[in-house]
């Protein structure tokens, strides 16, 4: 057969000797196409599913949010910053700027269901945000979301949320923004 290795090694007595070890080649063949086919495929990233976007207590708290909300709002986990807020034209280092929310998160943003305009971003705040390097995370934050003018929600962490008590520091926070919302329903209603 044409897969043949030979090995060429001389005996005691000096006399020449031919081994083969075909049966050896396709063995390590077949090892060395398993590893380059492996090469580039999605197995040699190391990566893999979480088991939820959200931890236990995010979850409890985004389902006390949705009855909060009502059915005005959409509400959305986990959003980049860089989705909520962008830098101004003609700022200094623009791109220094951007580079800072980019990879920074907020828990949940409540959205107008009609425009997806962002009317309220919430963070809740669990014991990690007692940390100097969330500290001074969060003091970035706030004032990026203050100068942005888009309202940000703190909610300190607990086992149970009642929607009843959220909706209160839901509609507080968002500054008038579901009255206003609901005031220019009325009237659009009353003007047909």
């Amino acid at each position: 057969p044409w897969l043949r290795w030979r090995v060429y090694s001389a005996n005691r007595n000096g006399v020449a000797v031919v081994q083969e070890y075909w049966y050896l080649i396709v063995p390590i063949l077949g090892v060395l196409w398993w590893l380059l086919r492996r090469t580039g495929s999605s197995a040699s990233y190391p990566y893999e599913k979480r088991s939820s976007v959200m931890t236990r207590n995010e979850q409890e708290f985004y389902r006390a949010l949705l009855s909060a909300a009502g059915r005005d709002f959409d509400v959305f986990a986990m959003v980049r910053m860089a989705d909520l807020l962008t830098v101004r034209n003609g700022i200094a280092k623009r791109q220094s700027w951007q580079s800072r929310i980019n990879c920074k998160h907020i828990d949940f943003v409540l959205c107008d269901m009609e425009t997806q305009r962002p009317l309220l971003a919430i963070e809740v705040d669990d014991r990690s945000h007692q940390r100097k390097d969330r500290q001074e995370r969060d003091y970035f934050v706030d004032r990026a979301f203050d100068a942005a003018g888009l309202p940000l929600l703190r909610i300190q962490a607990t086992r149970n949320y009642s929607a009843d008590e959220l909706r209160p520091a839901v509609d507080a926070a968002m500054n008038g923004e579901r009255s206003r919302k609901l005031a220019s329903e009325r009237r659009v209603r009353v003007g047909q």
